[in-house]
């Protein structure tokens, strides 16, 4: 998988802390320009998003492919594949190259529409809850525009009263903007109300990590990075992750996404 250069986001400074060699502030700067690159930090409020099940991804886990679907030289980009001079590229290897096939998402992501009670549902359906990732075998929420609990205009405060992951500090209670239940607006209370829902069949929805987060990025495009056929209401927006490590506390809306059963290799 190759990085596209980090882009910069106006007024977001980032310190980074290594986190198993990797510099786990640059990862989420990444998740945070490639989905919002126009967004305004706002002290404290963010969007947010869960998942349910098993632990996050670890290393023997399959892996999204970039979604660039296309070359570059010095001077361009979206060139056709090869190009002289400038040989393997990220487009000419990995799922992008193979499952190149968007009837179930762009390049060589896969995904599958679910109904509110998980089941799947046809490419061509015109009203979905949930989306399964058919690589990384997770599933995400779909965005709401309707005023609901999953709206996509709703804004949570981080919040993690568990000394065993939050890194020392369990951020604030009831800082976000607005939400449905306005008696608290804190990821905690919103991954308790979409589990006592029973969202999408499931009652084990938790926030993802970073790297489940970068998992549904598409490099190919920015401001939205993501395949909007499949997560329509996706806002240009930071997102919250699970992960404690210190970043500027902007908060914008919710995204849920939800771990299912690791599925067959293609």
């Amino acid at each position: 998988m190759t990085w596209l250069p980090a882009l910069t986001v106006t007024g977001a400074a980032l310190r980074t802390t290594q986190v198993g060699g990797l510099p786990q502030g640059v990862v989420q700067l990444r998740v945070a320009a490639y989905l919002a690159a126009t967004a305004t930090p706002v002290s404290n409020v963010r969007s947010v998003t869960v998942l349910a099940g098993p632990p996050p991804l670890v290393g023997s886990s399959r892996l999204n492919d970039t979604g660039i679907d296309w070359c570059a030289n010095e001077t361009q980009n979206f060139l056709a594949c090869p190009v002289a001079g400038y040989p393997w590229q990220d487009a000419q290897d990995g799922r992008d190259k193979t499952h190149d096939d968007d009837s179930d998402g762009h390049a060589g992501f896969s995904f599958t529409k679910l109904d509110a009670n998980g089941n799947p549902l046809a490419a061509s359906a015109a009203s979905w809850s949930c989306v399964r990732d058919n690589v990384t075998g997770l599933i995400w929420e779909v965005k709401t525009d309707d005023g609901g609990l999953r709206d996509r205009d709703w804004t949570y405060s981080w919040y993690n009263p568990d000394a065993a992951t939050n890194g020392g500090s369990a951020g604030t209670a009831d800082y976000g903007d607005k939400c449905f239940n306005t008696d608290r607006c804190d990821t905690q209370k919103y991954v308790a109300d979409v589990n006592a829902q029973g969202f999408c069949g499931a009652q084990d929805w938790r926030l993802p990590d970073p790297r489940e987060l970068l998992s549904i990025v598409s490099n190919d495009r920015v401001n939205l990075a993501i395949d909007t056929t499949y997560f329509p209401n996706t806002v240009a927006s930071w997102v919250w992750s699970a992960s404690p490590v210190w970043l500027p506390p902007e908060l914008r809306v919710v995204r849920v996404l939800r771990q299912w059963r690791r599925l067959p290799q293609r």
